[in-house]
């Protein structure tokens, strides 16, 4: 089905929209089927090839993420590990000689982790040899604890490298571990932008400590 350049099928919406400035204009690329006036405006639509993801919860880590300045402080993460406070304080689930796994602060699902390095680098050709052999096998344990402690449908393993990756703390190199099931996407996300987490951090990191592979 087609109306005014945009095609409806399935569970997908096509369109793309671009906007011209020009006073009384109308896009040069516009089709003439396609030419309504505007004041000030004019639209150019026609039928494109995108699916949308909509989470609009993380429209204000969007903005705030833009605004922060390269070579700062350090990561929160270092601030952290230089803090002095213990493990149970900083939910820090496991450590190695080279790498770390902690809680994530802000969790998509209960027990989201995450694995890093000690050092602060921004990149996965940053590693060391000893970092990077150390790295993958924490984030297999880690899969291993999450699993374990949670039983959950799936799990979802990635890096957010750099800003416009999606990387909020892009400055220390991390990989997210986060359990997922079925419909944990419910109303509450959808429509009142929140997350319902039915555990304190405290109580999952002591599950994921119980069940990380010695």
């Amino acid at each position: 089905m087609e109306n005014g350049g945009a095609e409806l099928g399935g569970d997908r919406v096509h369109i793309a929209t671009s906007l011209s400035s020009r006073a009384g204009g109308v896009s040069d690329r516009t089709p003439a089927t396609y030419r309504p006036q505007f004041r000030g405006a004019s639209y150019f639509l026609c039928v494109t090839q995108l699916d949308r993801i909509w989470n609009g919860w993380r429209s204000q880590y969007v903005n705030e993420a833009g605004a922060r300045e390269a070579g700062g402080e350090s990561s929160v993460f270092t601030q952290i590990l230089a803090s002095g406070m213990d493990d149970e304080a900083t939910h820090v689930v496991f450590r190695g000689a080279h790498t770390f796994a902690i809680l994530n602060a802000f969790p998509y699902t209960s027990g989201h982790l995450m694995v890093l390095p000690y050092r602060e680098i921004s990149n996965l050709e940053d590693l060391t040899a000893e970092e990077a052999s150390e790295l993958w096998p924490t984030v297999t344990d880690a899969v291993r604890a999450m699993k374990a402690a949670y039983a959950p449908g799936g799990v979802n393993v990635g890096i957010n490298m750099g800003r416009a990756a999606g990387g909020s703390i892009s400055e220390h190199l991390h990989v997210h571990v986060v359990p997922r099931w079925s419909g944990d996407g419910n109303f509450m996300t959808a429509i009142a932008e929140a997350r319902t987490l039915p555990e304190p951090l405290s109580f999952s990191a002591s599950k994921l400590r119980a069940a990380w592979p010695s």
